[in-house]
């Protein structure tokens, strides 16, 4: 009877954590394969891609949990001759973990550091959140505007332009950006700063009432370079309710949880139903372009994990996968700590360095910049 006892406890464990490890293996399959999915066909599963970092620690946490216990060797019992060393228990993780390993990678890229070579493009992208100036500073004093001249990008993109084209910001940034359009659409602010000129645009037609995409014609060198500046459908999320979020996250109010996130599916959800035709917009354009060195940045507003990533991804790749280390959340506020500010290039080109810079707190979001040498470099 003892033996039966001891049986009985290693059984339950052994099942308890089997059962919630391949719950959390099978739950991050799901979310990295929930972006195959346009969301506006199946919204519902349109935003499991931002729940793909929970699975993924919980995932990785099972692996030590696993390896502990067979090091204190400890077997769980299936009956009389049936014995299973715990360090078995790691292959649920290991073999769910390289069945989605592309969008671990995506979420999490490693990569050796290597310096760019000469003549490589410092290539830029910065929610500047209308050049919010609260402290009624001096123009030259901004934070915004002083960092734009020392970050010595040779192309800017920027969203929520705001002062940007003000006479006086204007003629700060001349010196440094010769050439400069701005740009108005659907009561959104767009900016190009540019070392080289900017020869042409063209709006990129898709339905929004507060968001555009414009894509301007760069000349550098023998090359006119086609530049993609988005900003696509935002979650409208305002400042209670991202504060809501934060106070759940914290577990600092548990009281309204099931509200705050019921509420918070309901607009991420109206946000991707509007988003995905956006990306499927940007993505036509782009196959219209099929011979055309391309840079797609901006603020997406959808995370790396995202339709919107992995419909443009298919057709120009993610500098930061590609040259970037760690998760990069480019959002700042309330909690929301997800990179949704992005740089895609054509094949052709190779990236380098690419970072978020969280040296610069003056907007809700943070720069992401990268360097991409042309096909003429090695």
């Amino acid at each position: 009877m003892s033996k039966l006892l001891i049986r009985i406890p290693k059984f339950l464990l052994g099942l308890a954590l089997t059962v919630l490890n391949l719950l959390c293996v099978t739950g991050m399959n799901v979310c990295a394969y929930s972006v195959l999915i346009p969301p506006q066909e199946h919204a519902s599963v349109s935003f499991l891609g931002l729940l793909f970092p929970a699975f993924l620690i919980a995932s990785l946490a099972f692996l030590p949990i696993w390896l502990v216990l067979g090091m204190m060797g400890l077997k769980f019992e299936f009956g009389r001759k049936k014995k299973c060393s715990a360090y078995w228990g790691m292959l649920f993780s290991t073999v769910g973990m390289l069945c989605c390993a592309g969008s671990i990678r995506t979420y999490w890229p490693l990569n050796l550091p290597s310096d760019p070579p000469k003549g490589a493009l410092k290539v830029m992208s910065f929610n500047i959140f209308t050049l919010a100036n609260k402290e009624k500073v001096p123009w030259e004093e901004h934070p915004t505007v002083r960092y734009l001249l020392k970050s010595r990008a040779d192309i800017v993109c920027i969203q929520e332009s705001g002062a940007l084209s003000k006479e006086e910001v204007d003629s700060l940034l001349a010196k440094t950006y010769p050439y400069r359009q701005y740009d108005t659409t659907n009561s959104n602010h767009f900016a190009c700063l540019s070392r080289y000129p900017i020869v042409g645009m063209t709006p990129i037609d898709y339905t929004s009432k507060g968001n555009a995409t414009l894509a301007y014609d760069i000349a550098v060198g023998k090359d006119t370079l086609l530049v993609i500046n988005n900003h696509l459908e935002s979650y409208k999320l305002h400042d209670s309710e991202r504060e809501e979020y934060k106070d759940v996250i914290l577990r600092k109010d548990s009281t309204n949880v099931r509200r705050t996130i019921l509420d918070l599916r309901k607009k991420l959800v109206a946000a991707n139903i509007i988003r995905g035709p956006q990306a499927d917009s940007v993505a036509h354009f782009i196959d219209k372009h099929p011979n055309r060195l391309i840079i797609c940045c901006g603020d997406f507003n959808d995370a790396s994990l995202s339709y919107t990533h992995y419909l443009l991804t298919r057709r120009l790749n993610d500098a930061y996968t590609r040259s970037g280390n760690g998760p990069g959340p480019s959002y700042n506020q309330s909690g929301m700590y997800f990179r949704i500010d992005h740089i895609l290039c054509s094949p052709q080109f190779r990236a380098y360095g690419a970072k978020v810079d969280t040296s610069i707190k003056s907007s809700d979001h943070y720069p992401i910049y990268c360097w991409l040498a042309l096909p003429d470099h090695p």
